[in-house]
């Protein structure tokens, strides 16, 4: 790696006084926290279970394939960090990410590459798919 580049972010101490994040269960929380070393300068990211698991957790034993999601939508309705789905694929996005916790200048982040929040989260476009079959 570059030594001119990130190894990962930073969480910084306004977490202690989030209400958001005070608010997550215990596996929530540690998964929120593994999160943020892992999202890009504009505070994105893959969310695909798998991704998560092997990248994000992989050492973790009580965050699996299989709770990982249930646990990203608790993050997503309790903090900024949301949990969506754009063209069939599962993300992330810290909404408050660049205003708040990105120190970079704007000019020097580069292209912002990954799809951002819209406001659509993977349990609305289940909900919209699942309005549609019956």
């Amino acid at each position: 790696m570059s030594k001119n580049r990130t190894e990962g972010r930073m969480i910084r101490k306004s977490i202690s006084e989030s209400q958001g994040f005070a608010s997550l269960n215990e596996k929530a929380g540690v998964l929120f926290c593994m999160i943020i070393p892992h999202l890009n300068a504009y505070g994105k990211s893959n969310s695909g279970s798998g991704y998560i698991k092997d990248v994000v957790c992989p050492l973790i034993s009580y965050l699996t394939i299989k709770n990982i999601p249930n646990l990203l939508k608790e993050i997503s309705e309790k903090t900024n960090l949301k949990y969506f789905e754009h063209e069939g694929r599962k993300w992330l996005h810290s909404i408050s990410f660049l205003d708040r916790h990105q120190n970079l200048p704007k000019d020097r982040i580069g292209q912002a590459l990954l799809p951002s929040y819209s406001g659509v989260t993977p349990e609305l476009v289940q909900s919209r798919v699942s309005s549609f079959t019956k």
